[in-house]
């Protein structure tokens, strides 16, 4: 892997106490060299936490590479706290006999929090850290993908966040792994609104398929989407709407190559693994402003 894109963001917020410094990233896919690479650039970073947004691994990769993706987590951890929520092909793979011990052995890593796999219907999970921070996290059944995200089926799933207590005196942070539906232009589902969320972290687009080098707005629409969709509307970026903003990553994995050679070196120069940076800081004013993007 030659290069990393690094988007840093400087968040404020009148509930967050000191400062935390935060990485996000999603759709790893099991690509175990790239996740190792960026683990160690994340090290050096001196990060608190880390938060990864689903897909971690790939329903077609060799076993071998969740193994060493296990391998990564177990040293990562003695460094930082890490939450894992799940994607599609989380999901997939949990249901296969190859992979339980993947997960499984995951849930038992200390300083590891692994959100509850969905089954017919969302599962919310919720912690509370120190700095006045929550991370809630919302899992979707993978039926949800299948059918191509409808909105209502989505309202309907979302509705599990009835059995969460969000404190308006602390600052909320809810990973959902897709951000489809979620935000309808530039406007932010009112539903998780009035939850009293502050921030969003979403992934699965893959950047829209938009190379980096060409991107012109802090946010926009790709090319295409997961499941076939077409000119995603939002595919990348950031979307504050009042007082809650959504964080869109490109993702770790733009394309998903299961071949060596010529054709991987390409993909990677052109769509280069893309991870956020997240600098909370206490200030009376509740603001998320991109400060630097960078290539290492």
């Amino acid at each position: 892997m030659d290069k990393v894109t690094i988007n840093e963001y400087d968040i404020t917020n009148p509930n967050i106490i000191g400062n935390k410094k935060i990485a996000f990233l999603s759709d790893v896919h099991s690509d175990s060299n790239k996740f190792e690479q960026i683990l160690e650039l994340l090290y050096n970073s001196k990060i608190d936490i880390l938060l990864i947004g689903g897909d971690l691994v790939d329903s077609l990769a060799d076993h071998r590479k969740n193994v060493a993706i296990t391998d990564l987590l177990i040293e990562f951890s003695k460094y930082a706290f890490i939450f894992i929520s799940e994607g599609n092909h989380d999901i997939v793979c949990s249901g296969k006999k190859s992979e339980l011990n993947f997960w499984s052995n995951i849930s038992k890593i200390n300083n590891i929090y692994l959100s509850e796999f969905p089954k017919k219907g969302s599962t919310v999970s919720q912690w509370s850290i120190d700095n006045n921070i929550d991370i809630c996290i919302i899992n979707i059944p993978l039926s949800y993908y299948i059918k191509k995200e409808e909105y209502n089926d989505f309202n309907n799933q979302i509705r599990i966040m009835d059995k969460t207590c969000l404190d308006i005196n602390r600052y909320n942070i809810l990973l959902c792994h897709s951000p489809n539906n979620l935000v309808k232009g530039d406007k932010i589902n009112e539903y998780i609104k009035e939850k009293n969320v502050n921030l969003i972290l979403s992934g699965h687009m893959h950047g829209g398929l938009i190379p980096n080098c060409i991107r012109k707005n802090t946010y926009g629409s790709g090319l295409i989407g997961p499941y076939e969709s077409l000119f995603p509307s939002y595919a990348y970026g950031v979307i504050k709407d009042d007082n809650i903003s959504i964080l869109t990553t490109g993702g770790v994995v733009k394309i998903v190559d299961r071949n060596s050679g010529h054709l991987k070196s390409i993909l990677d120069i052109i769509y280069p693994p893309e991870i956020e940076i997240l600098n909370l800081n206490n200030n009376k004013e509740n603001e998320i402003t991109k400060v630097k993007r960078k290539h290492r």
